[in-house]
């Protein structure tokens, strides 16, 4: 019988599920159910808005490689780790302007690489035969639902949910170290918390600007991206081209992180000095207004200080993300 090993929260698990966070003219054009023009056009402005209907389902499956490297005292310690996330979207309620989705946590599945060292492999379906905690934390997840109300413009009003699965998965802690638990509640609140929401939902509501679009218009948004340190990302986003009802764009951004700025970086307070870019390309059902896939690419180097001596850090982050619906 293999012995349980003490559940321990990297940063770079925590990296993995966040870090982190447009032009062909055509003339076709095709019209929805409820008289929009979803197809393309070269010449007529477009209003992008989210329509959808009660008893809809998708299925969004997120896939994130996140690879870093440090250096420390001329030793390069290099990692390289895989996450997965399985989500079920379902409509419950529409108005025409306001919409009600349940969100169901459905595959959690995780890969940690490191340098000389085993992979460790963590699976909210494992729980079952398996004596990690990690593998029974990501199982308490798995299954429960956070609820997002939302506007046409996927202006996200309200959520519920988060506070009954951060009560789930404490509750089936044992009692212990407090350190060990204040860690928990962190990467608990990265999965279903503020961060989950302002990070991962509004990149499959809230894609487009309020104005009408040309295709070949492009638009701004500014965001903050976290792991255990925050990141200023400030992208530009340009519709390239909208054909058959399926809206392409392209994503350029740079990523600061201001000198100076204190974080905890692996257990450390630190100062760093990070930048980067970001570049990447979605595609936009028309009809819905959802996402159906997107790919980012994030390139990050600089240095953080830690006790006194500046380590030279860089990161690399892949995510790709894919809808399908059910219904």
């Amino acid at each position: 019988m293999n012995k349980p090993k003490t559940l321990s929260i990297p940063f770079f698990l925590i990296a993995l599920f966040f870090c982190i966070s447009c032009q062909n003219n055509t003339k076709h054009k095709r019209h929805g159910a409820n008289g929009n023009n979803i197809g393309s056009s070269s010449d007529a402005k477009l209003q992008f808005a989210i329509h959808l209907s009660k008893g809809q389902k998708y299925y969004y499956n997120t896939k994130t490689t996140v690879q870093t490297s440090l250096e420390v005292n001329d030793k390069k310690t290099e990692t390289s780790n895989q996450s997965e996330m399985g989500m079920f979207y379902e409509v419950l309620q529409d108005s025409g302007n306001v919409f009600s989705v349940k969100i169901t946590y459905d595959k959690l599945h995780i890969v940690l690489k490191k340098t000389d060292t085993e992979d460790q492999v963590y699976d909210a379906d494992n729980a079952a035969e398996s004596f990690e905690q990690m593998d029974q934390l990501l199982s308490n997840i798995k299954g429960t639902s956070i609820t997002v109300t939302l506007d046409s413009k996927g202006n996200i009003i309200s959520t519920s949910g988060s506070k009954e699965i951060m009560n789930k998965v404490m509750a089936s802690m044992s009692s212990g170290d407090p350190q060990m638990k204040a860690k928990v509640q962190e990467l608990v609140s990265r999965l279903t918390g503020p961060a989950f929401i302002d990070e991962t939902l509004k990149e499959s509501f809230k894609i487009f600007p309020d104005s009408g679009l040309y295709v070949g218009d492009s638009w701004k948004k500014q965001s903050t991206q976290s792991a255990d340190m925050k990141f200023d990302v400030n992208s530009t986003y340009t519709l390239t081209s909208l054909d058959d009802g399926i809206a392409k764009i392209e994503i350029e951004g740079k990523i600061s992180n201001p000198k100076n700025t204190t974080a905890t970086f692996m257990g450390y307070n630190v100062e760093s000095d990070l930048g980067g870019e970001q570049e990447g390309e979605f595609k936009a059902d028309m009809e819905s207004g959802l996402l159906l896939h997107g790919k980012t690419n994030i390139s990050i180097k600089g240095y953080i200080r830690i006790l006194g001596k500046n380590v030279p850090v860089k990161f690399r982050v892949k995510k790709e993300i894919t809808a399908v619906k059910k219904s």
